[in-house]
C-alpha cells in the first residue's frame, strides 16, 4: 500500500493512491465486522469455565481485543484523513515510488535524530524528559499531583523513597529533582522502561541520587523506606476495549485482571515489610492521590478489596 503523511499547512492529510485506499477500507471493514465478531466469540468461549478473576487465558483476550480495537481507530483515522492522489509517472519520484537516497547507508543514524528511533521529547512536572510511545506509558499531567503530596511529606527533609511501577522514570526523578534530600530507588517489571527511566536519570543528572531497578514492586529496593508512591495499572482488562484513548499505551501498565486491583493490593501488603515505622504511601488511583500511614495499611487494605479505596486522610 502507497501512503504518506502530508506536511505542511494540513499535517493531517494521507496522500494516499486508490489501491491503497481500497486496501485500508477493506482492512477496516474486515476488522470491524469479521474481526470483532471472533473476539466476542473466543471471549464467550473463555468465560465459560466460570473463571474471571484468575483466568490466563481471558487476560490474553482482553489484550488481543484493546489490539484489535487500537488498529481499528488507526484505520478510522488514516481513511477519514486519506487524499487519494494518482500515481507518480515513470521518472519522477513521488506517490508509490521506490527511491536510493545517496546518503541513505551511512546516515541512517543521523534521519533517526539523536535519541534514537521512536524515542521523543515529554514534558512533566515542568521537566523534560525522554518518552517512548507505545513502548513506555507517557506520564499524564495527572501524575504530577503526586509529585505534589510526596513533596509536601518529605518537607526537604532527606528520606528514602521508593517509586513503584516507575514507568520512564518522571516521577522519580520529578521527586529529586523537588527534594534535594530524597534518595529515590524507582522500580518497574518492563526492561524498556527501566531502560528510558535510567535515561532520564542521566539526562538530568541524578545518578547519585536515583537508582533504577528491574524488579517487582519493592523486590530491590532497600528497608526501610520513609515514602512509598505509585501509579500502578488498576483498571480491569475486561474495559479495555471502553477506554480507546488508553490502548497507544502498553496494555500490562494500564490494566490487570479481575477487578484491576491486584497490583495495588500486592503493594499495600509488601508495604507492611518496607515502610519505616513512621512512613507513608502515596498511590494515584482514577486522577486522586490516596494516602496511609504505616498504621493505616490494613485499613487501606480493607478497602481496596471491597473495591471501594477511599484517602485515608488528604495528602
Amino acid at each position: 500500500m502507497n501512503t504518506v503523511a502530508l506536511e505542511g499547512a494540513d499535517s493531517e492529510t494521507l496522500l494516499v493512491t486508490a489501491e491503497g485506499y481500497e486496501e485500508l477500507r477493506s482492512e477496516l471493514e474486515t476488522l470491524r465486522k469479521d474481526g470483532r465478531n471472533r473476539m466476542s466469540e473466543r471471549l464467550r468461549e473463555a468465560r465459560e469455565d466460570g473463571r474471571t478473576d484468575d483466568n490466563p487465558a481471558l487476560y490474553d483476550l482482553f489484550v488481543e481485543q484493546a489490539q484489535l480495537e487500537r488498529r481499528i481507530a488507526s484505520l478510522e483515522a488514516q481513511v477519514v484523513a486519506a487524499r487519494i492522489v494518482a500515481p507518480a509517472a515513470d521518472g519522477i519520484a513521488g506517490i508509490g515510488s521506490c527511491v536510493q537516497v545517496a546518503s541513505q547507508v551511512e546516515g541512517k543514524d543521523a534521519v533517526r535524530g539523536r535519541h534514537g528511533s521512536g524515542v521523543t521529547e515529554v514534558t512533566f512536572d515542568g521537566l523534560v524528559l525522554l518518552g517512548a510511545p507505545g513502548r513506555v506509558m507517557t506520564p499524564r499531567p495527572a501524575s504530577e499531583q503526586l509529585v505534589a503530596a510526596a513533596a509536601s511529606r518529605l518537607a526537604g527533609r532527606r528520606a528514602r523513597v521508593a517509586d513503584v511501577g516507575t514507568g520512564g522514570g518522571a516521577i522519580a526523578v520529578a521527586i529529586a529533582d523537588a527534594c534535594p534530600g530524597a534518595e529515590v530507588w524507582a522500580t518497574d517489571t518492563s526492561r524498556c522502561a527501566v531502560l528510558l527511566a535510567r535515561a532520564n536519570v542521566r539526562l538530568h543528572g541524578l545518578d547519585g541520587r536515583v537508582f533504577v531497578r528491574h524488579c517487582d514492586l519493592l523486590e530491590d529496593v532497600p528497608a526501610p523506606v520513609d515514602l512509598i508512591v505509585a501509579n500502578l495499572p488498576y483498571l480491569p482488562a475486561s474495559t479495555a476495549a471502553e477506554h480507546p484513548d488508553l490502548l497507544v499505551e502498553p496494555f500490562d501498565s494500564v490494566f490487570a485482571p479481575g477487578d484491576g486491583l491486584g497490583p495495588y493490593r500486592r503493594l499495600v501488603d509488601a508495604a507492611r515489610t518496607w515502610l519505616a515505622d513512621d512512613g507513608g504511601l502515596l498511590l494515584q488511583l482514577h486522577r486522586q492521590v490516596l494516602a496511609a500511614t504505616r498504621a493505616e495499611l490494613s485499613d487501606l487494605g480493607a478497602a481496596l478489596d471491597l473495591g471501594e479505596p477511599v484517602a485515608a486522610a488528604a495528602a
